[in-house]
């Protein structure tokens, strides 16, 4: 079933909003870059954007794992992940080396660093929080390279779900064992593997156990909810109830799943394609864009010109970030890195690139691919 769901596609642009307005109207306000305001409650929900990628992320590395070699599979995964990440690092770099009193020595080696996903390898902290993400679902691709490496991933799937999932219930639940969350990604099992038995759903290759598994996940994903909030309640006092997080995993599961039915919506196809290559790029550039119109206009244009504090009020700015934020994701996935994938991609398959060959187009808007 290679094909494009324009439905994910939406989704997973919806997934990225939500985050963005999370953390801008939200996270924002109660780390004081601005006022609350009436979006305050409402943008809380933002949050589970990022759960919502983590099951679409299980579903669509189904899609892309399936009949693959391992080196295949491994290649399209780098090729997905890569060029946006260099692209949009060097953006969110470049604009914390203008700000006043910062090290460009420090961003540089965090930005190099960053670029292997896990920097704290090299004793550096990420170049930007939302990369945490990556680092899980690298970490996913691994786990799906050796399985497939072993010739399991699709023989003995319906054996390795169910273990998977207990192993992470007495994890999350009784263990704790670091090496486990870290290795086996217990925490996050819930939400791919959830997207995993979805995929079977679609294909029509569900088992006895897809039902039990669902739940099994909900569960995980409502665990990992819960210690969030009390995470998000025990830093700022405020938070949703265990049970308000009860309620959402299995609404997010059933979102997925009704959306992965749609592989075609009323929209002109190369604006859903758009929109879904660039819910990556929006993800890796607003936060960092956010802090950046704030700090450098505090910092500098504040400064320096104190009347301009009238014109470029708290709203103002958050919507210069947020416009800044879709102008440059829009830009860099649809323009620059497709004109990046097309050599990699010709250069991993081939050995080499010729800038003159038609093999590949420079285009994001290419139609009958399946959602990366």
């Amino acid at each position: 079933m290679k094909i494009r769901i324009q439905g994910l596609d939406i989704l997973r642009f919806f997934a990225a909003v939500s985050v963005v307005l999370y953390h801008y109207f939200f996270i924002g306000p109660l780390q004081g870059y601005w006022p609350q305001n009436q979006l305050f409650p409402i943008t809380h929900f933002g949050d589970f954007g990022v759960d919502v990628f983590f099951v679409i992320s299980g579903f669509v590395i189904s899609v892309s794992a399936e009949g693959r070699s391992f080196s295949h599979f491994a290649k399209s995964r780098f090729v997905r992940i890569m060029p946006a990440l260099l692209v949009c690092s060097l953006i969110t770099a470049g604009t914390a080396s203008l700000l006043p009193g910062v090290s460009v020595k420090d961003v540089f080696v965090r930005w190099i660093t960053s670029l292997t996903l896990f920097p704290q390898l090299f004793g550096q902290e990420l170049l930007t929080t939302v990369y945490w993400t990556l680092q899980i679902e690298v970490k996913f691709y691994i786990l799906v390279t050796i399985l497939i490496i072993f010739k399991v991933w699709e023989r003995k799937k319906n054996i390795i779900i169910p273990v998977w999932l207990v192993i992470s219930l007495c994890n999350q639940f009784f263990f704790n064992y670091k090496f486990l969350s870290d290795y086996l990604l217990t925490e996050f099992s819930g939400h791919f593997i959830a997207g995993i038995l979805l995929y079977q759903i679609r294909k029509k290759e569900s088992t006895s156990f897809t039902s039990l598994g669902l739940i099994l996940s909900s569960i995980l994903i409502w665990k990992h909810l819960s210690n969030f909030e009390s995470w998000i309640s025990g830093a700022y006092n405020y938070g949703f109830s265990d049970l308000g997080t009860l309620l959402f995993a299995p609404t997010i599961i059933s979102i997925v799943y009704w959306v992965s039915y749609h592989d075609k919506i009323s929209l002109p196809s190369k604006l859903v394609t758009a929109l879904g290559s660039m819910s990556y790029t929006l993800y890796l550039l607003h936060a960092d864009l956010g802090f950046f119109v704030r700090a450098f206009s505090d910092r500098y244009l504040f400064q320096k010109y104190p009347a301009l504090q009238q014109v470029f009020t708290d709203p103002v700015i958050v919507i210069i970030a947020i416009i800044a934020s879709l102008a440059l994701s829009a830009l860099v996935a649809l323009v620059i890195e497709p004109r990046l994938k097309t050599p990699l991609q010709f250069l991993l398959r081939h050995g080499q690139y010729d800038s003159k060959s038609k093999a590949f187009r420079h285009s994001a808007l290419s139609k009958g691919i399946p959602n990366e």
